[in-house]
């Protein structure tokens, strides 16, 4: 009866099929919310990224007012070090031997891909960020 204007949408008998299926699987259909993204490190090792729980975020967010309250924006060794704590809170829940070890993670990880684990991770988009900042100064010098 599709197309007769009686039963608008799929056939009937494709929501009867449907309705099996849901029953099988308990009545529930699982749906992802959040997009998950894979990245190689510069050893070759393949990393899943998906946005943190909320307890992770806390932590998240708790590392990251440091650049606040250590006034680091200057230090690059200090921002360079708050950058990696918060890349290990990415990490820690799915990769903990690698995140466990701060020194080989350095060795693993440029700084795009810091960035990329930021904002895959704790929704923190550095990149664009920098980019209004200097923005923002270029605009009062000029």
């Amino acid at each position: 009866m599709e197309g007769s204007g009686l039963c608008p949408g799929p056939p009937l008998h494709f929501m009867a099929d449907y309705a099996t299926i849901l029953l099988t699987l308990g009545g529930k259909v699982a749906k992802t919310v959040y997009d998950v993204q894979e990245i190689e490190l510069q050893d070759g090792t393949e990393v899943t990224l998906k946005p943190l729980n909320i307890k992770g975020l806390r932590k998240f967010n708790d590392v990251f007012k440091r650049f606040k309250e250590d006034n680091v924006v200057d230090d690059e060794d200090a921002s360079i070090s708050i950058l990696m704590d918060l890349a290990i809170i990415c990490l820690t829940k799915d990769y903990p031997d690698l995140a466990s070890d701060k020194e080989k993670l350095e060795d693993v990880l440029d700084i795009d891909t810091v960035y990329k684990i930021l904002e895959v991770c704790g929704g923190l988009d550095l990149k664009a960020m920098n980019a209004q900042a200097l923005a923002l100064l270029q605009n009062q010098q000029g």
